[in-house]
């Protein structure tokens, strides 16, 4: 019974952050959930005390990073305040995200290897990018599912569907990245190259985000959607001579002119926020679409620095 009271106080003390930290995300209930699990054990099995000390501690430490993660998002919502009282344009909004994500950073070593025409670099990020491709359709329809408001759901949906091709497989995004590609000779799957980067995408799921975190989360996958498909295709023309056979296939002809409306559309889902908790879960989806991407040109530059060429 003295373990079971511990638990109860647990409880308490979740109920009682939950209220502080203004969040329901699951990270947070998944611990209630073990500690729930923990109470039918320790009916069955008197598990012994410490266990539960241990839970405890665990519970102390995600609270603390809430709190400090709580913190840090703070500046930024008083940054978002100060925006909105002048009724900000959806160009306005953009640029606010756009100097938030810090792109420049993400892209300069990246920008400098893609001048090198390197056969050799163009496989690698070319391999890199058709597993984010073909797992990008699957997370877009998770995200989409998870909402409540159809209108939320639209901008992912909308996505997806032009991912899928808009109804003909044979203009599945993924196959006609790989078309345009392998017209030059560039090979889409080497081994040994694995997109590790996604699993922050896979834990973003398997975490049950709020809405106003996967509508976070869309736009901080595109918001740097132009320096995403101009990076590529610097990568990809490794040939000169073939840069305009590249800049007229469909991927890229699709691409260089759809990606400011999905980023209108992704920066209106943040008129969706009315609270300062929709907008903080608003801001925490966005940072993870943008940790992605500092993730999958990190890893980029990685792999060329194992087995492609580098700047010597």
């Amino acid at each position: 019974m003295h373990n079971l009271k511990a638990i109860h106080e647990l409880d308490s003390e979740f109920d009682y952050i939950k209220h502080k930290v203004g969040t329901t995300t699951s990270r947070l209930t998944s611990i209630l959930m073990n500690l729930q699990d923990k109470e039918f054990i320790l009916e069955s099995e008197n598990v012994i005390f410490s266990e539960i000390e241990s839970f405890k501690k665990n519970f102390a430490s995600l609270i603390s990073s809430y709190r400090d993660e709580k913190e840090l998002l703070s500046p930024i919502l008083k940054q978002i305040r100060l925006l909105e009282s002048d009724n900000p344009s959806i160009d306005e909004l953009t640029a606010f995200f756009h100097k938030l994500a810090e792109v420049k950073s993400i892209f300069g070593a990246n920008l400098e290897i893609s001048k090198l025409d390197s056969f050799q670099n163009a496989n690698i990020v070319a391999t890199l990018w058709n597993q984010f491709s073909e797992f990008m359709p699957k997370f877009l329809s998770s995200i989409a599912s998870g909402y409540v408001d159809n209108e939320e759901r639209f901008s992912a949906v909308q996505i997806a569907w032009e991912e899928l091709g808009e109804g003909n497989r044979n203009n599945i995004h993924a196959k006609i990245f790989r078309d345009a590609v392998e017209m030059l000779g560039i090979q889409t799957s080497l081994t040994g190259i694995n997109c590790e980067s996604l699993n922050i995408l896979k834990n973003f799921l398997v975490a049950s985000p709020s809405d106003k975190e996967r509508l976070g989360i869309g736009l901080g996958l595109e918001i740097m959607a132009n320096e995403n498909i101009s990076t590529l295709f610097k990568y990809n023309c490794f040939n000169k001579d073939k840069k305009i056979k590249l800049a007229q296939s469909d991927f890229f002809k699709i691409h260089f002119k759809n990606e400011d409306e999905h980023i209108a559309s992704n920066i209106k889902n943040f008129t969706f926020c009315k609270s300062d908790k929709d907008k903080l879960d608003f801001i925490r989806g966005f940072k993870v679409g943008v940790k992605f991407w500092t993730s999958f040109w990190d890893e980029a530059l990685n792999y060329i620095a194992m087995f492609g060429q580098g700047i010597q």
